[in-house]
């Protein structure tokens, strides 16, 4: 079973914030046709770093 998609979401945050300014989601689909969902919380990094870290890193396993 290998990797064959990752989409990442980056959802803004309503007021009170809580949690930070903004989320990060990702769903990863394998050549199996599985698919699952996943948060990146707690990165200090701007989101949209974030998103290139989790889509860059997704690539060593295909």
């Amino acid at each position: 079973m290998k990797i064959a998609d990752i989409k990442t979401y980056v959802v803004g945050n309503p007021v009170p914030d809580k949690g930070g300014n903004n989320w990060v989601f990702l769903k990863l689909v394998t050549d199996d046709g599985v698919e699952g969902f996943g948060e990146a919380y707690g990165v200090p990094f701007h989101p949209y770093a974030t998103v290139g870290l989790i889509e860059d890193g997704g690539t060593v396993y295909h």
